[in-house]
């Protein structure tokens, strides 16, 4: 419910999600750009430079170059 709620704030949204996630879960979450070529070739170094950060990540799973990386890696932390 509370994530809902989040989500639905038009002030604060998905950046307010994160925020509660992180400090909640010590947790980074990492989220694919929306443009049809970023989906389609990816930007990985937003992974590896978040997972190099020492944190958990946890990834968004959107388009094929997310889907490469996490299936080529066998990283489980998916979502």
């Amino acid at each position: 419910e509370k994530m809902k709620q989040l989500l639905a704030d038009s002030e604060y949204g998905t950046g307010m999600l994160y925020y509660h996630v992180f400090r909640t879960f010590d947790v980074m979450i990492v989220t694919p750009k929306e443009s049809p070529e970023k989906l389609r070739f990816g930007s990985i170094q937003r992974i590896v430079s978040v997972m190099k950060s020492g944190v958990p990540v946890l990834v968004e799973v959107q388009g094929p170059a997310f889907e490469k990386f996490v299936d080529g890696y066998e990283y489980s932390c998916v979502y």
